[in-house]
């Protein structure tokens, strides 16, 4: 056996890849069965449709991926969630620790949804080829990260194959993806290559599949390389096994997230060995097809295979990620759904189980709540880079119009505010709207192409008045400014030509020449009279604080008189600085060597004109440094305060130590700027001092410090490498040479070992990616051994290596060679680009510099503009705190010699002061999303200007209490969180303005104290009358929903229908028309048909109706004739009679046997089959000829999907061959089947089916539970059609006969029907349920089965309306109401009524009902009252029921009856206990092991909220059982099944369908009880 031969690799990392269907394939949504024939005919429109068709196309299939949220799953855990550039996986997120904002910006759901919403964002603008082309390229998104999975290995394990279980394929490459993936289409079988290979195998654990296949030995004898084409831009890890002594056998495995195809699969290139020992290469790609429902599983455990502790710390590392995660989100649902989880995990990890399939699907809320908070951060990001960008004056209303610039800040603005309230597909829909939002939002400002346009477009039309070849010139220009002026109206198209279109039109118009000799007036453009004309002007700049006061102490750096110059029509505008030292006496202070600023948010060197060297005196020595003298800066005349970047060295400071001024900024008075005609500062005739520049001289030798880092070959982004390269590199000048040294060290994976190096270095001659390659300098080497599954190997790598440079270029293109044990002996290249900042170089270099990586990483995510853009936010001490610590950081990054303690030191202060101020910027934003929510709803007018007032004002004291909690030093998370929900939730305090629904009630009461109208009109205004009062109480008291206009429309409608008092007649016609009525209605249908009895019946219904609405004696004497007449009509109407057919069916009946058999379908292995899941009810109908000794089979199958059928076509097996079935039912997808077999029902059948959703044919196991049809169940099962008919047969079961009372609850108002439980046993009722209007026909078919005549209606008019009690009158029915005015009032009613002593009670949540469930026939069977509490607090009519009762019973845990409920009620009881578990299951459990000691039987219903209804009527039948009531999960406990088996429970009663308790639960009991 394979396993036996080939040592399982121990690296199985587990995957949470969510089960979308239970079997079958997993395909996305969006995604199309037939999902790839060629890359250029996907998406393209056939039979030349219209244009719209490419549109409509394109947006369904948008639409598709935006909403489908499966795609979030496939992937977490692998090597897989993270794409990558050149398919090398360094980046392997583990389960211990949440992917950060750039990873996750990375991952193929992240990268589809953009697309998706970007392309949505643009689609209205698009042409027909756009769309396209846009599809098109859509399309092979999905098909290179979203193709179809199948899924047929439920749970992890190992499993095998043989030849027969897998096949080969030759592959087309239809195109190129990335540099690592090509997209496949699968060809014919390849024989040739099948041939080659022997046994397969599978080791799944959770989505991550290690794929293995061995190599036959009579044809090789060893695999020399294997190459996979990529999955998801991820090239796959494999490993070729050595081959051993005790084996000869050759041996690959590749690790693949999922049950991949053989369009996925594909081995690329194979190199072996043969027996002739031949050096083979198989360079043609082939697909491996393995058919994974044939595998089977082997009997050996996982665990020993796996590192010690794998599943273990997984589940340490989720419930701390859960945890941390929880403290963030808001959302109380999104807090519950972790809730859940955290319980889960706890529950998995009690349970010891190995399974992480299952395991992922539980932790899903934990990543999903991660993914939205880091989405969040990023949206943040972007929202204030946008809006930095607006106020910076990069978008300018000379470039933009105002309209578009107002458009784009309102939306930044809805944007911020809304995105607490969206989900993960919305938010990365904002992130990018807002990345884009430039482009679809702004519009160019063509004002003054417009008015040249409108000056000129007359001349159109005067074509003979031109010469040609002027006029053609003219034409063409007026022709590109209409084009452009019509495209900018919709959209903004990169680059702005506007400038360049107006010029061209204007010389065009201006070049027209005329036949006749004369010319045109030339057109001249509108002079602008604050335009500024070439000239130079004196201004006074100065230092400004970041608080705005002028700095003081380095103003002295800067000489106040500065140029302003203007030159080529405003085009080139500079200013002109003169720098000096600042002295101390006559010895210089402090002394500028760099001068940096920021123009348009990017930092950038002043071009220096001029410098002097000086000698500068330190206090540990001297040193020669050059220092800039005068300084020109690009400026636009406009922004007044400029940021600058000042790097100096000071005379108190040590000789290699650099300070720095990074947050103030220059301020430019522009508006006195004074006219000069002072030509010696111009920039392009200042002499300057002729001092050298300042770069060593050619003779002088020096070292400097730079940073530098890995980026993407974009350029952006850190490259996967970038943790290879230590990031202080020195940059050495001699003369002329420079020479950069980088030092590397190894890959560093999971647990900090080491996993990859960077074997070797290449530059590219002159930058140019096309250019010549060549090799870095090697300067010095180590080695070192890695190991990864059967690769043990040392690798050679350089530590240091040396590239020349030009000082000056800031990013070079570098083309890297890596190894790694994971792909074996086989080296990946990769292009990076190395970002070398030089603008921060330090002097000198220390080659034991101390590893700052943190600190830099640090600095580097500190956006100095953003926090400036919150700077009013931000209080002066955060502020300068944060400025502080990031200049104090900066120097320590600075200097080559600081220690350790400093590094960490600085690294501390700068993390804390960011958190802080970044603390500031996140209340402010809760405040402001708080202020814009409570205006908008202030000005809707829904609310009292108390209230709104009261609103505001709490919102402004927890946020100024929050400022100074702010101020403190022992500040604590949760805390903050308190009043983050305090100021979010402050429109909650909004009350409703109810004046006009107190005036509308006042006015009806006026109507009820007169006593001109009938007791039922008034009594149903005093039910809406109550109804309004009891929402005026709650309105004051919260801010719920809002059903003022509600309440007084009905109000109304009780007033118009008020009916005065009249004196009913007693006349003979009257009474003749009720004695007609009640002899109708004693009328059966018999033999006669439906459609005739149902006749009958309206016109009886409506005679009702005229006896309870009329006083006139000829209303009734025509009702009479009415119906009469109708009575007749239905007793001449033909019998039904039963056709041949009919008659036929009888004859046939008497001879054969028809039963409904449970049936499983299962593989050939004996697992459940996929097709299982969509046997209709788990069933075979089976007729037996007795006569022939034949058994006809009919079996149904549920759709797979839309109109789409699980089961196309289905064989049976006789003898050798196997025969089509009859199909003798179609229904939208829903198949039913037909086929004879002799003798009588088989248990066993073989079978085999075609499924179209994978477009294949199993073979399986019919199996037909035949024997039980024979022998009694140990195990019954208690369904119906929905929750009426469950009731119903409740019923019929407990009351066999007839029974004149009946007790009718709400089946909505779920807690009604549970807390009638002892009232009706006490009535001897069974409990039936109705709606709100209405009563079902199986609660009517019912109630007449039982022949009732009084029914007890449990609920006000609002759960049970009027309607339901003149049905019942109608069928001679009496009735009485127990309801209060809530469900608390209620339940007390019940149990006044319930003719018990009140001496015993159960005090259960009323709003979570679960518990009230459990604890119902309890109630019911030893008379104990339901008295229901919201959790907090009870009535004084209650506790005044818990002073006389003995003994009180408390069901549930803290979260259902809160402690200080409970110290409560131990003050007023006499005698009271607490049954209670972590959640409803245990809960339920406990109640059935304290109060059910000796029962032998058990009544289970699921605990699921969506599936619990079956339960509603089934207290009674517990009780009658004496037996408990126990909720179930998806599984059984260990506690549960002890509980069965210990108490010997011999039988039990399942509540509900195979939809509410599935089978393997069901198994699981009868397994218990037969075992009994």
């Amino acid at each position: 056996m394979l396993n036996k031969k080939y040592n399982i690799s121990k690296k199985m990392v587990s995957v949470a890849l969510s089960l979308i269907m239970s079997t079958g394939t997993l395909v996305p949504g969006f995604a199309e069965s037939n999902h790839i024939k060629s890359h250029a005919n996907v998406g393209i429109l056939q039979n030349g449709k219209e244009e719209s068709e490419a549109k409509t196309k394109l947006r369904k299939l948008v639409e598709k991926i935006i909403s489908d949220k499966s795609i979030l799953d496939r992937y977490i855990g692998t090597i897989f969630i993270k794409t990558v550039d050149n398919g090398t996986p360094f980046d392997v997120f583990s389960d211990g620790s949440r992917m950060n904002e750039t990873a996750i910006q990375d991952t193929p759901w992240w990268k589809l949804w953009q697309e998706a919403y970007r392309i949505n964002g643009k689609l209205e603008n698009l042409t027909d080829a756009e769309a396209k082309s846009l599809y098109d390229n859509l399309m092979l998104e999905i098909n290179a990260m979203y193709f179809p999975l199948s899924n047929e290995l439920k749970a992890d394990g190992y499993y095998e194959g043989r030849e027969a279980d897998f096949d080969i394929y030759k592959v087309t490459s239809v195109n190129s993806y990335t540099p690592a993936q090509d997209i496949y289409v699968k060809g014919e079988n390849n024989s040739e290559i099948k041939k080659l290979f022997g046994v397969v195998a599978v080791v799944k654990s959770g989505n991550e599949h290690d794929i293995m296949l061995s190599m036959k030995k009579e044809m090789v004898k060893s695999i020399k390389h294997i190459s996979f084409n990529g999955i998801s831009t991820v090239r796959p890890i494999t490993a070729i096994k050595p081959i051993e002594e005790d084996s000869d056998i050759a041996m690959f495995s590749v690790t693949v997230p999922g049950e991949v195809g053989p369009e996925n699969l594909v081995v690329n290139s194979l190199k072996y060995i043969n027996n002739n020992n031949q050096e083979i290469t198989i360079s043609e790609p082939f697909g491996i097809d393995i058919k994974y429902s044939q595998l089977k599983k082997i009997n050996t455990s996982l665990k020993g295979k796996r590192p010690q502790g794998y599943v273990e710390n997984r589940i340490e590392a989720w419930l701390k990620r859960a945890d941390a995660i929880k403290r963030e989100i808001m959302d109380p649902a999104e807090s519950r759904k972790i809730d859940d989880a955290i319980r889960d995990i706890r529950l998995f990890k009690d349970l010891s189980e190995e399974n992480l399939t299952s395991l992922y699907e539980i932790v899903k809320p934990i990543y999903y709540a991660e993914y939205k908070e880091t989405a969040r951060g990023i949206l943040r990001k972007k929202l204030s880079q946008q809006k930095s960008s607006l106020d910076s004056s990069v978008y300018s209303p000379e470039i933009y119009t105002k309209e578009s610039l107002e458009t784009f800040k309102s939306e930044l603005e809805r944007i911020n505010r809304s995105m607490d309230n969206k989900d993960l597909s919305d938010l990365v829909g904002d992130v990018a709207r807002t990345t884009n939002l430039s482009f679809t939002v702004l519009r160019y400002n063509t004002e003054k192409l417009q008015g040249l346009y409108d000056k000129v477009k007359d001349r159109v039309d005067l074509r003979d008045r031109y010469e040609s070849d002027s006029y053609v010139k003219f034409l063409v220009a007026f022709t590109k400014a209409e084009k452009w002026l019509n495209t900018t109206k919709k959209t903004m198209p990169v680059p702005n030509d506007t400038k360049e279109i107006y010029d061209e039109l204007k010389k065009a118009a201006n070049s027209l020449k005329r036949k006749d000799g004369s010319s045109d007036d030339l057109i001249e453009d509108d002079k602008d009279k604050n335009q500024e004309k070439d000239a130079i002007y004196d201004v006074k700049v100065n230092l400004q604080k970041p608080n705005g006061n002028v700095n003081t102490d380095f103003s002295q750096f800067i000489n106040k008189d500065a140029k302003y110059i203007i030159k080529e029509g405003g085009k080139n505008k500079k200013l002109v600085l003169y720098l000096k030292p600042i002295m101390n006496g006559n010895k210089i202070d402090k002394l500028i060597t760099e001068f940096q600023y920021s123009r348009r948010n990017i930092l950038q060197p002043a071009n220096t004109i001029t410098s002097k060297k000086f000698k500068f005196d330190f206090i540990d020595g001297t040193k020669s440094l050059y220092s800039p003298e005068k300084i020109e800066l690009d400026v636009d005349g406009k922004q007044d305060l400029l940021p600058i970047d000042i790097t100096y060295y000071d005379s108190k400071g040590s000789i290699d130590v650099k300070r720095y001024i990074t947050d103030n900024k220059l301020s430019i008075n522009y508006d006195e700027k004074i006219k000069t005609d002072d030509e010696n500062l111009k920039p392009d005739s200042g002499n300057g001092n002729n001092e050298e520049p300042n770069i060593p001289g050619n003779n002088e030798s020096k070292d400097y410090t730079v940073n530098v880092k890995f980026l993407h070959e974009n350029g952006h982004s850190e490259s996967h490498a970038a943790s290879a390269l230590i990031n202080r590199a020195k940059l050495s000048i001699r003369g002329s040479d420079k020479i950069l040294t980088l030092k590397l060290r190894p890959l560093l994976g999971e647990g900090g070992n080491p996993t990859g190096v960077i074997s070797k270095i290449y530059y590219f001659e002159g930058n140019q990616k096309s250019g010549k390659k060549l090799e870095a300098k090697n300067k010095k080497l180590a080695k070192i051994r890695m190991k990864y599954q059967s690769v043990d190997k040392e690798y050679e790598y350089p530590t240091e290596v040396e590239i020349p440079v030009d000082a000056s270029t800031r990013q070079l293109y570098l083309n890297l060679d890596s190894a790694t044990p994971v792909f074996g002996d086989k080296n990946h290249e990769h292009t990076v680009v190395l970002d070398i900042d030089y603008a921060k170089k330090t002097d000198g270099y220390n080659d034991n510099e101390v590893d700052k990586t943190q600190l830099i990483n640090l600095i580097n995510g500190i956006n100095k503009d953003y926090y400036e853009a919150y700077k009013n936010i931000i209080p002066e001490k955060p502020y300068e705190n944060l400025m502080s610590a990031y200049n104090n950081a900066i120097s320590v990054r600075n200097n080559n010699n600081a220690t350790n303690d400093e590094v960490s030191e600085a690294y501390k202060n700068l993390f804390n002061s960011s958190k802080k101020s970044n603390l500031y910027i996140e209340l402010d934003i809760v405040k402001k999303q708080a202020d814009a929510d409570l205006k908008s709803e202030s000005e809707s007018g829904k609310y009292t200007q108390d209230s709104i007032k009261e609103a505001k004002k709490f919102a402004e004291d927890r946020y100024k209490e929050l400022k100074e909690y702010l101020a403190r030093d022992d500040i604590q998370d949760s805390k903050i969180g308190d009043y983050k929900y305090d100021i979010q939730h402050s429109p909650d305090r909004l009350r409703y303005d109810t004046s006009e629904l107190e005036k509308v009630i006042s006015e009806a009461e006026g109507k009820l104290n007169s006593d001109k109208y009938t007791d039922e009109t008034v009594e149903y205004l005093k039910d809406k009358l109550t109804d309004a009062k009891n929402y005026l109480k709650e309105a004051k008291s919260k801010n719920g929903q809002d059903k003022r206009s509600d309440l007084i429309k009905e109000i109304d409608k009780a007033i118009k229908s008020l009916i005065e008092k009249k004196e009913k007649g007693s006349s003979q016609a009257r009474k003749s028309l009720e004695i007609k009525v009640n002899m109708a209605k004693k009328i059966e249908q018999g033999k006669k048909s439906k459609e005739a009895y149902d006749e009958l019946n309206k016109v009886i219904n409506e005679s009702v109706n005229i006896l309870n609405t009329s006083e006139n004696n000829d209303d009734y004497n025509k009702q009479i004739e009415k119906l009469e007449k109708a009575i007749e009509k239905f007793k001449s109407s033909e019998d039904v009679k039963k056709d041949n057919t009919d008659e036929k069916k009888e004859k046939e009946n008497e001879k054969s046997d028809k039963k409904s058999i449970d049936a499983k379908i299962m593989d050939e292995d004996n697992k459940e089959s996929m097709a299982d899941i969509f046997l209709k009810d788990h069933k075979v109908l089976t007729t037996y000829d007795k006569d022939k000794d034949q058994t006809t089979y009919e079996l149904t199958f549920r759709r797979y999907d839309e109109n789409k059928p699980s089961v196309g076509k289905l064989y049976v097996k006789n003898g050798e061959y196997f025969k089509e079935a009859n199909l003798v039912k179609e229904d939208k997808g829903v198949n039913t089947f037909k086929f004879t077999r002799d003798s009588k029902p088989e248990r066993i059948i073989i079978i085999k089916m075609f499924i179209p959703a994978m477009n294949t044919e199993k073979t399986a196991k019919l199996t037909l539970n035949v024997k039980n049809e024979n022998t009694k169940s140990e195990i019954s099962s208690l369904e119906g059609e929905n929750r009426y008919d469950t009731a119903s047969k409740i019923s019929k079961m407990l009351y066999p006969n007839t029974n004149k009372k009946a007790v009718l609850a709400s089946g909505q108002v779920t807690v009604d029907a549970l807390s009638t439980s002892l009232f009706a046993k006490k009535k001897g009722a069974p409990i039936l349920l109705t709606k709100a209007s209405y009563m079902p026909s199986e609660t009517i078919r019912e109630l007449k089965r039982l022949g009732v005549s009084e029914v007890s209606i449990v609920g006000g008019y609002n759960t049970i309306n009027r309607q339901v009690t003149d049905e019942l009158r109608t069928m001679g029915i009496s009735t009485e109401r127990i309801y209060g005015k809530d469900r608390y009032d209620t339940a007390r009613e019940l149990a006044n009524k319930s003719n018990s002593d009140l001496k015993k009670l159960v005090i259960v949540n009323g709003v979570n009902y679960a518990d009230a469930i459990s604890i119902s026939g309890y109630c019911a069977q030893n008379d104990y009252n339901m008295i229901l509490t919201n959790g907090k607090s009870l009535s004084d009519s209650d506790m005044s029921l818990i002073n006389k009762a003995d003994e009180v019973i408390i069901v549930g845990g803290y979260k259902s009856v809160s402690n200080d409920l409970e110290r409560k009620l131990e003050m007023t009881a006499k005698k009271i206990r607490r049954i209670s578990g972590y959640d409803r299951y245990e809960t339920s459990l406990k109640l059935s092991e304290e109060l059910y000691t000796k029962s032998d039987g058990i009544v289970m219903a699921s605990g699921d909220n969506d599936k619990m209804t079956d339960a509603l009527a089934g207290s009674q039948l517990a009780a009658y059982k004496k037996a408990p009531l126990q909720l179930v999960s998806n599984y059984m406990t260990s506690r549960q099944r002890k509980y069965i088996e210990d108490n010997k429970i011999s039988n039990a009663t399942i509540l509900g369908g195979i939809n509410s308790i599935g089978r393997s639960v069901r198994e699981s009991i009868k397994s218990l009880i037969v075992k009994n």
